[in-house]
């Protein structure tokens, strides 16, 4: 009877690829920035006007900033209830210049749809609400209620979503939650998680003057570029050991399972640098333990810093200031809040009193079983479909307020599958694309997840 029903939605699929790719040149038409808020109440609307085409009875759930968009199908209150979320907003384009075509124009060449967003993430949008077509109108009912929750803001953090969840809880809740977002493994294969890592951004400043002074003062009073430095250099080790006061006691052991996992796929360093175009890897952290450092370890780094002079030829200044921003990624169990509180700690212990602290943004991390039901059902449905195992993690190095942050909050086992967008389709950056197979095995893989068994 499964294999029936999957026939009916494949052949649905089959007959319909051209309609499902021109739904999403389409969407990629409406440009949906979350960045600058270039059309995304626009965008919203047309995504919800799609839903309710396709029975979903859909509706903008508003938040303290951009709308979700929300549709549900909820045939039989017996059934269990999958919850599939992904997110509408893209990156700004910019620079326009450098697109092979107009970045809103979802110019199609070959198997390729060029244009902004098509990878991230509307072309998982498009597969999301291809398959749900699929299923409803070629008579293969889905084996569980369906809803489908698309994020504006996943861009920039989704800030809203906190308030959204605990405003709109009984309305979203599920048994399970499936994100779709993320690319593939450069072999093609789907890449699966049950968890994420969580991103807690600071800015250091430190002020020792009202102004500049000259250089010679400099064994007469403070420093600030020095003040800084010291105070930087307290958070992390030369041997790369973060020495963060009571850091890591709140982190999740490593367990037996997320051991086996990480060890089932083959590491490359020298494919791994070569992607990255870096030249080589922290002491000890490639080789066995390049999967566990990449998903399961936390960071601490630094992304800029700047003072005093930084033009051409001497300038002898003793710097009034300084500034950095610093990167933590927070792993299972840890909160924004907690870690701020112990870095505010530790600094005023060792005299750094006079460093400012301030959150310019922050993400809890999250993490689900990777033995739930829900994990065997995507990976047994992914292995079927692509006829060979998935790359399976027991949590991803991404972060964000998607599926299995979701999820944590709604008391629901939860998974994010990267398997739509394609190895290296430019998200981010000029001529970002989608291949018309991965979109198309996509829809396949979402309407068979929905009539799972």
């Amino acid at each position: 009877m499964s294999e029936v029903r999957h026939d009916t939605a494949t052949q649905y699929i089959d007959a319909h690829a051209e309609h499902f790719l021109s739904a999403l040149q389409a969407l990629v038409r409406h440009p949906s920035d979350s960045t600058s808020g270039e059309g995304i109440r626009e965008c919203a609307g047309f995504l919800a006007d799609r839903m309710d085409d396709l029975g979903l009875n859909a509706e903008l759930l508003e938040t303290e900033g951009n709308p979700l968009v929300f549709g549900a199908w909820e045939q039989r209150a017996e059934l269990p209830t999958l919850l599939i979320t992904t997110h509408y907003d893209v990156q700004p384009a910019a620079p326009l210049d450098a697109w092979r075509h107009p970045p809103y124009e979802a110019v199609r060449e070959g198997d390729h749809i060029w244009g902004r967003g098509t990878s991230d993430a509307k072309g998982p949008v498009t597969a999301v609400l291809s398959a749900v077509e699929a299923v409803m109108r070629s008579g293969s009912r889905p084996s569980v209620n369906l809803k489908v929750l698309l994020d504006g803001e996943e861009e920039i953090g989704s800030p809203s979503m906190p308030g959204a969840i605990a405003r709109y809880q009984e309305l979203i809740q599920a048994d399970a939650v499936v994100t779709f977002d993320g690319n593939s493994m450069a072999d093609g294969r789907p890449v699966i998680n049950f968890g994420g890592g969580g991103l807690l951004y600071l800015q250091l400043d430190v002020e020792t003057a009202r102004n500049d002074i000259h250089a010679n003062r400099g064994a007469l009073v403070p420093n600030a570029a020095w003040r800084l430095a010291w105070a930087l250099s307290s958070l992390k080790a030369p041997d790369e050991q973060i020495t963060i006061d009571r850091f890591a006691e709140n982190l999740v052991a490593t367990n037996a399972l997320d051991r086996e996992l990480l060890q089932s796929h083959q590491w490359d360093d020298t494919l791994e640098l070569e992607s990255m175009g870096a030249f080589s890897f922290l002491p000890g952290r490639g080789g066995e333990r390049g999967p566990e450092s990449l998903h399961l370890l936390p960071i601490v780094g630094i992304s800029g810093i700047h003072s005093g002079y930084s033009g051409g030829g001497v300038g002898a200044v003793l710097p009034a200031s300084a500034c950095a921003k610093v990167y933590i990624g927070l792993r299972a169990n840890q909160t924004p809040d907690e870690i701020v509180s112990k870095i505010r700690n530790h600094l005023d212990r060792r005299n750094f009193d006079d460093i400012r602290l301030t959150v310019l943004g922050s993400t809890e991390p999250s993490f689900h079983r990777a033995d739930s039901a829900l994990a065997s059902m995507v990976i047994d449905v992914a292995e079927k479909l692509y006829g060979r195992p998935p790359v399976v993690y027991p949590r991803g190095h991404w972060y964000g307020r998607q599926g299995s942050w979701i999820g944590s909050h709604i008391g629901a086992n939860a998974s994010q599958i990267a398997m739509i967008a394609p190895p290296q389709p430019n998200n981010h950056g000029s001529n970002e694309y989608m291949l018309v197979d991965y979109l198309l095995r996509g829809v396949n893989f979402i309407s068979r997840l929905s009539r799972w068994p």
